[in-house]
């Protein structure tokens, strides 16, 4: 028997036995374990039964006791009856100076040759113990006891009896968080301390740092569907020294801090940072849901899956590369700061189901007990364009982001436990050539450590931490007023002047596609004490609340709940076009999504018989490269036609004048065997004749549009170009 064996199996002799069996609040309210009502698990204790269950209150409910299920803490686990492996690894993701999740059953995995098959693994941490059978080259210890926060650093050991010994020093108890998105989560600390802002950076602090996607690693199978079961990385948990924290992700450092002052430096924090510039959500889909959503394609000359958003990135990569291997590590939530590259209108639209099923996928994976754990969202703040004056040195970063910030507003509506912190007030300078990447961290940090101190910790309310988020929508008879219901309103919403009048609301008439031009209602105001009015002199689809990427809080917004926390951006769910003329069966679903395009290419574009367009890839012609076709006034028609082939059949197509609804629905016809090569199987040919007499003078917007059959019903694609028409 080794020496750390017979000592754990005498510390078990000298500890009491309690069982506990107590109500306590479910793990979505109290995400990690902390205020509860139970016995909390301590050195003293072998084994320790807590229920958890789902009422908000002290009264525990028939209902709730009906829902409860029982926690079994073991501090000294069962002894295995099998030989210790001769050799073995331990995952990457472990490192000295880590954090493990309080509240949680820790797991700890690693590998071994195949010859070690059906041997163990053991493991020691405070007090606990545990061991794992390697299977198929695998393993994974389960410490069975729940951990209060600890500020003082301890020793874990994972050995194989005398074989082999890894230990992890310096080991803090708290909470750990995921910081994840694109530029704005990366966008490092160095950068935030502008414009006034400072930050300490201290060694000893009982913040931890991981980068996973930070340093080292080939990652050869980068960007295809193979997935890492370890971290290639050379540098993992570090302390938070000057280098390492200064190019840490600044908004996470900034959070860390005020959630360990909130604690009263009780409770260390841990953050695990996988972000990258530019990656739309589709770098984070596993393999399975990038499929299901068709977020990126297949490249058979580079061997990778590009993202449809934007393929200069990889699909699936930093899932696949850096989350996977983590899968395992048990967190308290998650900090979200991404979108920026999901902006087009039919990315937006399909953004929550993705992201709620992204959220889904982290919460099955990672925590053995907490598993709903909560993920706060960072909406984005303004963004002001290039003065016309400007004449600095540095270029002018600025983005469209307004479309899929309003999406985003309604991700708290679709996932639970998902919080938004809203940014429309955070952001003024007006002057800072890098709008895109504003130095506003620390303001975005303290507002997201608002609702986690809500959240995670109990204290406070959440309408003094969160502003008012859209809940529902209601239509008049007649479509021209919408009545729009918000939670998170206080003693009830108001404004920032104080008055009736919202300002920064805009709708979206019926008869247009997709979001046209956007309407100016004829009155927007505050009719009762969670709801707002908007009246409009037509009929609209729908409304939107800070949709323009430079809306700002106290100019062209001013919607807020009682503690002056302005309103969430939001645009209410609409249908996005009128399918009159098909039944229900043919098209069952109205939503815009990607799928695949496969190729597509236009023959002909004729006017009154002329030929005005040479034959061409709408890749490289049209489509790309926003291509102007000239036509005179008067003109009858004009006539295209082409091929095109996605992932699923087209059942149809039509065009639509100026955003119009969708006209001259025709069915697509048999394509040849050359168009079949180079557009796949479910390529087909289309012939649409687009009346055109009516048009004025100027520019005019014409869209194809293909009805296609997917997944989850039929929904349309664009390929849009410009028509001039100047006189005879």
């Amino acid at each position: 028997m080794t020496t750390k064996r017979f000592l754990s199996l005498f510390l078990a002799l000298l500890m009491l036995c309690s069982v506990a069996l107590t109500a306590c609040t479910s793990p979505s309210e109290n995400p990690t374990g902390d205020e509860t009502t139970v016995d909390e698990t301590t050195a003293d204790d072998t084994t320790s039964e807590t229920t958890v269950g789902s009422s908000e209150d002290d009264e525990t409910t028939e209902e709730s006791e009906e829902e409860t299920t029982v926690i079994v803490d073991v501090m000294i686990g069962e002894t295995l009856n099998a030989e210790p492996a001769a050799d073995f690894s331990v995952s990457k993701v472990f490192s000295d100076y880590m954090v493990v999740q309080r509240g949680e059953h820790i797991r700890v995995w690693g590998f071994a040759p195949e010859s070690e098959n059906g041997k163990k693994v053991s493991g020691e941490f405070k007090g606990m113990f545990a061991e794992a059978i390697v299977e198929n080259g695998e393993w994974c210890i389960t410490f069975g006891a729940r951990l209060e926060a600890d500020t003082v650093g301890a020793e874990m050991t994972i050995y194989a009896g005398d074989n082999k010994t890894v230990t992890f020093k310096d080991v803090l108890v708290g909470d750990v968080y995921l910081v994840l998105g694109q530029s704005n989560a990366a966008l490092a600390l160095s950068e935030s301390v502008k414009g006034g802002n400072t930050v300490d950076i201290d060694e000893n602090s009982i913040i931890r740092l991981n980068y996973l996607n930070g340093s080292g690693g080939t990652y050869a199978k980068k960007g295809t569907d193979y997935v890492y079961k370890d971290l290639e990385n050379t540098t993992l948990w570090t302390k938070t020294t000057q280098a390492y924290a200064l190019r840490f992700s600044g908004i996470g450092y900034h959070f860390a801090q005020e959630m360990v002052a909130r604690s009263g430096n009780s409770v260390p924090v841990g953050l695990m940072e996988v972000a990258f510039g530019g990656a739309p959500l589709a770098s984070f889909l596993p393999n399975d849901l990038a499929e299901l959503y068709d977020s990126d394609y297949y490249s058979a000359d580079t061997g990778k899956y590009i993202s449809m958003r934007d393929t200069t990135h990889f699909g699936r990569y930093l899932y696949n590369c850096y989350l996977a291997p983590a899968s395992r590590y048990a967190v308290a939530g998650v900090l979200w700061y991404q979108g920026e590259s999901d902006n087009p209108l039919n990315f937006a639209q399909v953004y929550g189901d993705e992201f709620g099923d992204f959220v889904e996928r982290l919460r099955s994976t990672h925590n053995v007990i907490n598993k709903d754990f909560p993920v706060f969202v960072v909406e984005f703040p303004t963004q002001y364009q290039k003065p016309a004056d400007y004449s600095g040195s540095d270029p002018w970063h600025y983005m469209e982001v307004g479309t899929i910030r309003t999406f985003m507003g309604l991700l708290p509506t679709v996932i639970d436990g998902c919080y938004l912190s809203a940014s429309s007030d955070l952001w003024t300078d007006t002057s800072y050539p890098n709008s895109l990447h504003p130095y506003c961290k620390p303001g975005q940090a303290k507002r997201l450590a608002d609702i986690a101190e809500f959240v995670i910790f109990g204290k406070g309310t959440l309408d003094d931490a969160m502003g008012p988020i859209f809940s529902s929508a209601a239509l008049s008879e007649d479509k021209k007023t919408i009545t729009v219901t918000f939670t998170n309103v206080g003693e009830g919403l108001t404004t920032a002047d104080g008055g009736a009048a919202v300002n920064g609301i805009w709708g979206f008439a019926e008869k247009t596609f997709g979001l046209a031009t956007p309407l100016t209602p004829v009155s927007a105001e505050i009719t009762a004490k969670d709801q707002i009015t908007v009246t409009f002199d037509e009929a609209v689809k729908a409304v939107a609340y800070n949709y323009n990427t430079t809306d700002v809080y106290g100019e062209t917004l001013n919607l807020c709940n009682s503690a002056k926390i302005p309103a969430l951006a939001f645009i209410t769910p609409y249908e996005d076009m009128d399918l009159s003329g098909f039944s229900e069966d043919e098209f069952v679903s109205r939503k815009n999504k990607n799928l695949r395009l496969k190729g597509a290419f236009i023959d002909r574009l004729i006017s009154d018989g002329a030929d005005i367009f040479t034959p061409g890839s709408v890749e490289s012609g049209l489509n790309a490269g926003g291509n102007k076709i000239e036509i005179t006034k008067g003109s009858s028609s004009l006539s295209c036609t082409g091929w095109i082939g996605y992932g699923y059949p087209t059942l149809a197509f039509g065009y639509s004048l100026d955003g119009s609804d969708a006209i001259l629905k025709v069915a697509p016809t048999a394509p040849e065997a050359a168009v079949l090569a180079a557009g796949g199987e479910h390529a087909v040919r289309f012939s649409i004749n687009i009346d055109v007499s009516e048009l004025e003078v100027g520019e005019h917007t014409v869209s194809f549009l293909a009805y296609v059959d997917a997944k989850d019903g039929v929904v349309a694609k664009l390929i849009s170009f410009t028509v001039v028409v100047v006189e005879k």
